[in-house]
């Protein structure tokens, strides 16, 4: 069969292509592809020998972008993933800032009963994390620091935030992955993620620089290594994050999969401001 190819837009494309019939259908690889497969998230079926690692973090709740925990739990159900990590920064404690704080948020006490509102969600999600310490999770200790007052005084972050047993908290965290590579999970030490992994010698993982969601790989004679950032789930217009206006870039909305030690970023998509309801 003849086709007469005409300009046109897809919006499935993004782009404008001749690939188009007269009555504007549009014939592509990539439609023909969408045709073929249904637009809903699928389960991937994978092995049960597969190890899939999931990492996110950079929520700051409750001040975590709309959509994030649905997000979340999408990645969850797609992935199946086998052991969940956490960069770092789960609560934003903007209360309790050593910064600027705006009078217009909760205070602090009020901002630890709203967050502990949507932490109730990841638990019934996820209920075991392993998790870094973070400037805004760890900000009672830190502040408990300056002041003179021993961390015997200082409940545990499980108990403050009334986590599942199965949450654990690590100043950093080494973890060995079924390929046999070491991954090394910290919040934020470096900006240059691969410059750090190749200074510890291992796969790197960290959070902290909303605005970065990246992976870059690194080879030596003796291996192949690779550091990533896992990007952020932050809603960047609360006034929480007022501070970060003057940044022209813009944080990243994502998380991270692992699956037997290659990683592979998943991005947020946003729709009409909150998360669009696909992968």
């Amino acid at each position: 069969m003849e086709y007469k190819y005409k300009w046109g837009y897809c919006e499935s494309c993004n782009r404008r292509t001749t690939t188009h019939l007269p009555d504007g259908t549009c014939i592509c690889k990539t439609c023909q592809r969408i045709a073929e497969f249904p637009e809903e998230d699928t389960i991937i079926d994978y092995s049960t020998n597969d190890e899939i690692i999931l990492v996110f973090g950079d929520m700051h709740m409750p001040y975590h972008r709309e959509g994030s925990i649905e997000f979340l739990e999408a990645v969850k159900k797609k992935y199946n993933p086998t052991k969940v990590i956490c960069t770092g920064d789960e609560l934003d404690n903007h209360a309790m800032s050593f910064h600027d704080t705006d009078p217009d948020n909760p205070g602090a006490g009020d901002e630890l009963e709203q967050a502990l509102c949507y932490l109730r969600e990841l638990y019934n999600i996820f209920p075991e994390v392993d998790l870094v310490d973070s400037n805004h999770g760890s900000m009672v200790f830190r502040k408990a620091k300056i002041g003179g007052i021993p961390l015997k005084y200082i409940r545990s972050m499980k108990d403050i935030i009334e986590a599942p047993e199965r949450w654990v908290w690590h100043k950093d965290y080494t973890y060995t992955m079924s390929n046999g590579q070491d991954l090394f999970v910290t919040h934020g030490l470096k900006k240059n993620t691969i410059k750090l992994a190749e200074q510890y010698g291992c796969c790197v993982v960290q959070g902290h620089y909303h605005e970065d969601s990246s992976i870059s790989y690194s080879s030596s004679p003796r291996q192949l290594i690779w550091g990533a950032s896992a990007g952020c789930l932050v809603d960047d217009k609360s006034l929480a994050m007022e501070y970060n206006k003057a940044n022209m870039k813009r944080p990243i909305l994502s998380c991270l999969i692992i699956i037997n030690g290659i990683p592979q970023l998943i991005p947020m998509v946003i729709k009409d401001g909150k998360w669009a309801g696909k992968l």
